[in-house]
């Protein structure tokens, strides 16, 4: 655990996006994000406590911190591993809080709060994302039709874009595990 992290310091400080400092800080605009962010879930699949390494939450904020420049796909990857693991700490969280000693429980305060602040990110990050992409986004395509109703190349394209990660369908997966962390006593 030789992360420092202050949840409240890291909210304000994300209030200026473009002076947050990162310190192992990985632009994915120079570099592929597929094997950092391959190698940031494959941690915290292993054990979702790696995330309090410093290297692999940078992995992450510095994903996040350039989300624009990546994949869908990506996306994708990242908010299933985050929200997996965040739900692996809150339910042992929730194990350990039956237990009388208020260490063992405290024990999951740095990785719940990382955790909730990447989500936060997250959401934060996908939404403007999103609000940039529908301002920019260009009219439907209009079917063109060959002959006696032939099909052209466009509707592949059409049906290949439609196939891309949406938002719209984590929403609720993700208020589900923010309303049981919130639970947490």
């Amino acid at each position: 655990m030789g992360v420092s992290f202050e949840l409240q310091d890291e909210l304000q400080a994300l209030q200026d996006i473009a002076n947050y400092d990162i310190p192992n800080e990985q632009d994915p605009n120079n570099n592929d994000p597929g094997p950092l962010l391959q190698q940031a879930v494959g941690a915290i699949a292993h054990s979702s406590e790696e995330i309090t390494d410093p290297e692999i939450f940078d992995i992450f904020r510095s994903l996040l911190k350039h989300s624009d420049a990546v994949a869908g796909a990506y996306m994708s990857k990242m908010l299933d591993a985050l929200l997996s693991a965040f739900g692996i700490q809150i339910d042992a969280a929730i194990r350990d809080s039956k237990e009388e000693d208020q260490q063992i429980v405290m024990a999951h305060k740095l990785p719940l709060e990382m955790y909730a602040f990447l989500v936060n990110w997250f959401v934060s990050a996908v939404e403007k994302v999103k609000a940039m992409g529908e301002e920019n986004a260009p009219p439907a395509p209009v079917k063109a039709r060959r002959g006696w109703g032939g099909k052209t190349g466009a509707s592949r394209a059409v049906a290949k874009k439609t196939a891309q990660w949406m938002w719209i369908d984590q929403i609720p997966g993700t208020l589900e595990l923010i309303c049981k962390a919130l639970k947490l006593k």
